[in-house]
This record gives C-alpha cells, structure tokens and sequence, in this order.
C-alpha cells in the first residue's frame, strides 16, 4: 500500500470516530450559530497560531454566513514571527483587549479553536465570555491538552472554560508517519534534483519549518547531513 492510500484511509477512519463521538456536540454548535443570527447577533472565531486558519474558513465564503467576524490578531498569526506568537498566545490578559475591541455580546457565538487548550488568550477568552454570557464553541485537542498544565493563573484549560467542547480527535502515529514519509520523499526528488546547486539544505528547512535537511534525508536512506 503507498503511504499516500494508506494517509487517506487513517483519515477517513478520524472522520468516522468524529462522526461516532461528536455529533451531539456538533448539533449543539449549529443551533448555537442559529440562534445567535435569529436573535442579530454574530458568529466569532479565534485562535492563535495555525489556528486562526480555522477562523479564516469561515469568512468571506461565497454562498457562506455574513455575520462573521474572525479574529485575526497579527501577532497571534505566523506570518510575523513565528517565536512572537508563541510569546504572545501565552501573554494573560491580552484576551480581554480582544474580548473588547471586538464588541463581543451576550448576543453572539464565540468559537475558540486551539491544538494545546492551555495558553493564555484563548482561555482568557472563554473565562471573560462566560462571565459575560456569551456561548462558546471550543475545538480543542484533549490527548495534547493533558500533556501538560495550564499556562493561565486559574488553573483551567481550554475544553473546562468553554460551554460547548468538541473534542478534536489527534492523528494517529500512522497518519503521522505516513505525512512525514510522503513530504519526506518530495523534498527528497526535490532536492536531488536542485543538488548540483548545492541548495537543498535550504529548501529542506524552508518546507519543512526549520528540520535540518538530514532529520528526514535519513528516513530515506539518505543522511544530508554534512
């Protein structure tokens, strides 16, 4: 089997357990979202890092909602600096400036995605909505939340603040291994191809966000390393 057919068939097996495990919480959000609209209200989306892609999905679609709003913090972002997020999502009392600078009301659904639910500003987020009585959806990964502790002064991860928790269902060793085969091997024919030049040390940490070259040259039989 190509590592390729075996990544689709461990993700459709993800997609089935979210189905198994998560309807319920997944019918909850949608009536969320309606009732927030009927009643003039708006529909919130945040998260820090690559998170926020998740709030991007749902803005500006066509055919898609027009109240919604995603909070798109830039220093929370990557494309400033990646190190800057790290610092700032952990930055306690942030998400109140947030909470408030985007007018957030009892009216409005406010979803929260996060891969750690344990940083600062989401949780501040979620501790603020609820004492506001806002409703909050959370999308948040419990293998990796239980991990480690909380990095706000409560104590409380994300998936204890929110109302609504879907609980995000982590990629299996297989389909990691699988994804870090199939970008190994394209970088790999990529690079042997660009190695007269000498310049796949280069393309290798690009591509693969800062990985020397021979971390996965050698899953190949391939050490770069030099």
């Amino acid at each position: 089997m190509s590592k390729a057919v075996e990544y689709f068939e461990n993700i459709q097996k993800i997609m089935s357990r979210i189905m198994t495990e998560q309807m319920d919480n997944i019918e909850k959000a949608a009536r969320a979202v309606a009732d927030a609209l009927e009643n003039g209200g708006r529909v919130h989306a945040f998260g820090t890092g690559h998170s926020h892609m998740l709030a991007e999905e749902i803005f500006y679609r066509a055919g898609g909602l027009v109240n919604v709003n995603p909070i798109l913090e830039s220093g929370l972002m990557l494309h400033e600096s990646a190190s800057k997020s790290t610092a700032l999502e952990r930055l306690e009392g942030y998400g109140e400036i947030i909470f408030d600078f985007n007018n957030i009301n009892e009216k409005d659904v406010l979803f929260l995605f996060s891969n750690s639910g344990r940083n600062g500003v989401a949780i501040d987020l979620a501790l603020i909505a609820k004492e506001k009585g806002v409703k909050t959806v959370v999308i948040t990964n419990m293998l990796h939340t239980m991990q480690g502790k909380s990095r706000h002064s409560s104590g409380k991860k994300l998936y204890e603040a929110g109302e609504i928790v879907m609980l995000g269902v982590k990629k299996p060793k297989k389909v990691q291994k699988a994804l870090r085969q199939m970008i190994a091997m394209a970088c790999t024919r990529t690079a042997n191809m660009m190695s007269p030049y000498k310049m796949y040390p280069q393309m290798y940490r690009h591509v693969l966000g800062g990985y020397p070259a021979y971390y996965y040259g050698t899953m190949y039989g391939q050490n770069t390393k030099k």
